[in-house]
């Protein structure tokens, strides 16, 4: 891998070739009911990305915050921070006030993106404006669509990544500040290089073998580093299919959003597999393939009873903030 690194292609150019591929193919969607094909979502995170540039960030802001459930808009926000060359702070929404505020003095945020209906149900007083974006679309401007329609549907990857400066990131340049929840004091900043996140992309993808027509449920929030990988880049530099939702513990929605879309790949933890057990039906995990939890042991009877209902046994994975998620994991023999 570290040989490798000088030739390792970026995220944020992982993402456009992934996108490029899947152009007619639904790649995200979330419980509100929004599903976005590969070309649109490439073209929503230009047209987002240049309201960024001109509308919001100053030249020298470097750390931008966002606060938000794992959702599509959550993916479009450290998408577009991620090809404006900067460095998403995905701020911890179960922390107190306090907490959060001193995670954003740390980091130097001057901005955090957010949605005015988010805010609604969870509001928060931060020392910095907030970024809604709701606004962010009222001010996407014709000639952005312009830009990010010829962008997504007839510029080749190569040149559409030399245009927006892609090229010009490094390996070992930041890609993300993820916040540890602070059950040692003060919560700590991690900073992920881009070459941590695709390294584990291909480790990950390695074992598990991912496939086209694999469906990832997107349930664990974006803030941790499981969720970064697992909900957000590892499906979007690949070619699967990735669904939203904001609470991984409302089985009720879950097992919906799994049966309509036909989950196969489920990334979460012991304590999420309880309430699935407990609240989904059989049929609703019925494509299931892959599932693999951490954050927690996974205790031998819930892997059992899982596997007795749903016919998939978990896969523990184990790994810190540190190591960008997953540092190990029991390789499922199927795969």
């Amino acid at each position: 891998m570290e040989a490798a690194k000088s030739r390792e292609l970026v995220p944020a150019r992982q993402f456009i070739r992934a996108c490029k591929k899947t152009s007619k193919r639904s790649r995200v969607a979330d419980s509100t009911g929004l599903e976005l094909s590969g070309g649109k979502l490439l073209a929503s995170v230009l047209a987002f990305r240049r309201v960024l540039l001109r509308d919001v960030l100053a030249p020298d802001e470097q750390h931008v915050g966002v606060l938000l459930p794992p959702t599509v808009g959550c993916a479009l926000a450290n998408l577009a921070i991620t090809r404006s060359r900067r460095v998403s702070v995905n701020l911890n929404y179960t922390m107190s006030e306090h907490d959060v505020n001193y995670c954003i003095r740390d980091a130097g945020v001057k901005h955090v993106i957010t949605s005015k209906k988010f805010i609604e149900k969870k509001p928060f007083k931060l020392d910095v404006p907030f970024v809604f974006l709701e606004d962010m679309k009222e001010q996407v401007r014709s000639s952005d669509r312009l830009f990010a329609g010829v962008g997504a549907f007839a510029l080749p990857a190569s040149v559409l990544e030399r245009l927006i400066g892609l090229k010009r990131v490094k390996a070992d340049d930041p890609i993300t500040a993820i916040y540890t929840s602070g059950s040692t004091g003060e919560p700590k900043g991690v900073l992920l290089s881009q070459h941590n996140i695709s390294a584990t992309i291909d480790a990950a993808n390695q074992i598990f073998q991912i496939e086209d027509d694999d469906v990832v449920l997107g349930v664990v929030p974006i803030f941790h580093s499981l969720g970064y990988l697992a909900a957000l880049w590892l499906p979007l530099c690949l070619t699967p299919k990735v669904v939203y939702h904001v609470n991984p513990l409302d089985a009720k929605e879950v097992g919906r959003l799994a049966q309509e879309h036909g989950v196969s790949i489920l990334f979460g933890t012991p304590t999420f597999l309880r309430g699935y057990l407990k609240r989904c039906e059989k049929e609703q995990f019925h494509k299931l393939d892959l599932a693999v939890v951490g954050a927690e042991k996974l205790p031998l009877d819930l892997a059992e009873q899982f596997r007795n209902k749903f016919g998939v046994l978990p896969s523990e994975g184990y790994g810190a903030t540190e190591t960008s998620g997953p540092a190990a994991v029991n390789i499922p023999d199927h795969r």
